[in-house]
C-alpha cells in the first residue's frame, strides 16, 4: 500500500545544497534535473526565516539539469562541461557537486569524475546525494563527510585550546547563523578557541583545522553526531556530546559545569561566568514579569510538533524555568531509531519529577490530527501553547490558542542572527513568547 507523509518538516537530501552555501566560497554544483533546487528552497530557506545563500545564492548555482534524454545517454559529459565552466567563471575555494537521484539510478560515475579533477587549481568535489535515499539531515552528512574527507589531513599538532562545535544544521535551523555566533562568544570567554566552519568568516582555513581540535562538541541530540564519530574514526579526536542545546539559565548552567568536568576547566571561572550572566539574565525578567502578575489567565500547558533539538531544549527552558506543563511532544526530523532512547531518557529529566510523553512522527499531518482529536475531546477555556512551525497555525487558530515557531519551516519572518542559544538567548525566548500571548489577550479586549 502506498503511503505519503502530510505537512513534512525535513526536505530532499539535495537540500544539502544549503549546507554548502553556509560554508563562505564554497560553491555547490548541481547534478539534478532543474526542478531540484527548487524542491529544496521553500523549507530550508524563503518560507524558512526568508533566507538565502550569501555569496553565492541558489539563483546563481550551475546544474547540469537532466533531462530524459540524459537518462538514456548518461549525464556525464553535461557535468564536465558544467564543472569545466564554473572553474573558469566562478571564484571560490572549493567546487562541491551534489548528485541527485537521476545520477543516482543512472549511474554516472562519480567517482571518476572527481579523478579527473585532481590537478585542477581549486578542489573539486562530488557526492550523491540522491533523495530516495535520505532526508535534508542524511544529505548535511554526507556533505560534510565528503568535505572533511577531501580536505582535512590528520596532524601531529594538537591545540589544546581548539574545539569544533557541531550540533546545528546551517538553514534547516533558522536560528543558525546568530547559534554559532553566540556559542562562538561564549566559549572564547571561557579560554577557548571555538572553530566552526559554517558562517562569515570561516570556511575551508577552519576546515583544515578540524584535525587539530582537542576535542568536538555537539549541541544536539543528534544532529552531526555522526560527523563526530567519524572525526573520532578518523582523527582519534574525543567526543563532548551535550544533547541539549541549551536555552536560558536553568540548561546553561547545567551545560557549563558540565563543561567544567569534562575540560578541566578552573571552577572559579565558570562560577564566575554562570553569576554574572545569571544575574543579568534575572534582572531583565524582572523588567518583564508585570505580564505574568498582572494577566488573569496565562496559559500553563504546551503542545510541541518540532524537530528534536528545539522540541527539547524548548521544553528544557519552559518546564524548568517558566513552570509550564508538558502535553504530547511530537518530533518531526524523522529522529534514527538508534538514539530514539537518548532522547526519551531526556524528557523523564525535568526539574520537580516533570516527565513528558513523546512520539516520533515525521508525518506532522497524523500529529496535527492528534491534536485535533485532543482540542475535540478536551474544550478547554485555557487551552495548550502549541509550539514548533507554520503548520500548526491553522489548528492552534480553531483551538483560540497561540502557535510559538521555533523549527522549520518558521513561515514569512525575517531572521539574521537571532538565536535562542544561552542566558540571552533565553531572554529572546521569553520575549517573543509573552509577547505573542501578551498580543492575543490585548487582541480579545
Amino acid at each position: 500500500m502506498e503511503q505519503s507523509l502530510e505537512k513534512q518538516c525535513v526536505g530532499c537530501a539535495i537540500s544539502s545544497y544549503y549546507t554548502v552555501l553556509s560554508i563562505e566560497k564554497f560553491l555547490p554544483i548541481m547534478h539534478a534535473g532543474s526542478g531540484c533546487i527548487r524542491n529544496g528552497g521553500p523549507l530550508m530557506g524563503a518560507q524558512n526565516g526568508s533566507q538565502q545563500g550569501v555569496g553565492f545564492s541558489e539563483g546563481l548555482m550551475p546544474s547540469s539539469n537532466l533531462v530524459d534524454v540524459d537518462i538514456v545517454f548518461g549525464g556525464e559529459k553535461k557535468l564536465k562541461k558544467v564543472i569545466d565552466k564554473s572553474l573558469e567563471y566562478y571564484d571560490a575555494d572549493a567546487y562541491v557537486v551534489l548528485a541527485g537521484c537521476v545520477a543516482a539510478i543512472i549511474g554516472d560515475d562519480l567517482e571518476e569524475i572527481e579523478r579527473s579533477y585532481e590537478d585542477a587549481e581549486k578542489p573539486v568535489l562530488v557526492t550523491e546525494v540522491a533523495g530516495f535515499k535520505g532526508n535534508n539531515i542524511f544529505g548535511h552528512e554526507q556533505v560534510v563527510k565528503k568535505i572533511i574527507d577531501s580536505l582535512c589531513v590528520k596532524s601531529d599538532k594538537i591545540n589544546p585550546k581548539q574545539v569544533n562545535v557541531w550540533g546545528i544544521i546551517p538553514y534547516y535551523d533558522p536560528f543558525w547563523a546568530g547559534t554559532y555566533d553566540a556559542i562562538e562568544k561564549m566559549l572564547t570567554e571561557l579560554g577557548f578557541e571555538p572553530n566552526i566552519i559554517y558562517g562569515k568568516g570561516r570556511g575551508i582555513k577552519n576546515i583544515r583545522k578540524i584535525p587539530e581540535a582537542a576535542f568536538n562538541l555537539v549541541l544536539s541530540p543528534w544532529w552531526e553526531l555522526n560527523i563526530a564519530k567519524h572525526l573520532k574514526t578518523k582523527f582519534g579526536t574525543p567526543i563532548f556530546h551535550y544533547p541539549v542545546l541549551p536555552i536560558g539559565p536553568t540548561e546553561t548552567t547545567k551545560f557549563l559545569r558540565a563543561l567544567k568536568e569534562y575540560a578541566n576547566l578552573d571552577e572559579s571561572l565558570i562560577e564566575d561566568y554562570i553569576k554574572k550572566n545569571e544575574d543579568k539574565y534575572y534582572y531583565y525578567i524582572e523588567k518583564g514579569i508585570s505580564l505574568l502578575c498582572d494577566a488573569k489567565v496565562l496559559p500553563k500547558r504546551f503542545l510541541t510538533i518540532a524537530n528534536s533539538t528545539y522540541a527539547l531544549s524548548s521544553a528544557k527552558y519552559l518546564i524548568n524555568d517558566l513552570g509550564l506543563i508538558p502535553e504530547k511532544q511530537y518530533l518531526s526530523d524523522d529522529v534514527p531509531a538508534k538514539y530514539q532512547q537518548l532522547i526519551i531518557d531526556e524528557y523523564q529529566n525535568f526539574d520537580g519529577g516533570i516527565t513528558a510523553e513523546v512520539e516520533f512522527q515525521a508525518d506532522v499531518g497524523k500529529a496535527l490530527d492528534d491534536v485535533r482529536k485532543l482540542r475535540e475531546e478536551h474544550e478547554r477555556v485555557n487551552p495548550p501553547v502549541l509550539f514548533g512551525s507554520l503548520w500548526n497555525d491553522v489548528e492552534a487558530r480553531r483551538w483560540k490558542t497561540d502557535s510559538i515557531h521555533i523549527s522549520a519551516p518558521v513561515g514569512n519572518v525575517v531572521i539574521l542572527n537571532k538565536t535562542y542559544f544561552g542566558y540571552s538567548g533565553g531572554l529572546t525566548f521569553f520575549e517573543d513568547y509573552y509577547s505573542v500571548i501578551a498580543k492575543r489577550f490585548g487582541d480579545e479586549l
